[in-house]
């Protein structure tokens, strides 16, 4: 009997990497005052090393959660 074994990155490790680009995403617009397509570049090539696309995706997810418990307090950058 074979035992079926996960492939690919850890859950856990995803939503640690998809925090701390949220984090870095909001330091560089609302701290550093960068332009958001700076930013998605910045991230993209320098940082994280995933698609523009893909860290669009993460924030507004995370924008998302955040709506729908209640925790959001401002606007979103990040039209859904």
């Amino acid at each position: 009997m074979k035992i079926k074994t996960q492939k690919g990155r850890s859950k856990e490790l995803i939503k640690l990497r998809d925090k701390a680009l949220v984090k870095r995403f909001v330091h560089l617009t609302e701290v550093k005052r960068k332009r958001v397509d700076d930013t998605l570049k910045i991230l993209s090539e320098k940082e994280f090393y995933i698609s523009e696309q893909t860290i669009l995706n993460i924030i507004r997810k995370e924008y998302r959660f955040k709506r729908d418990c209640g925790l959001e307090k401002r606007q979103t950058l990040i039209a859904s």
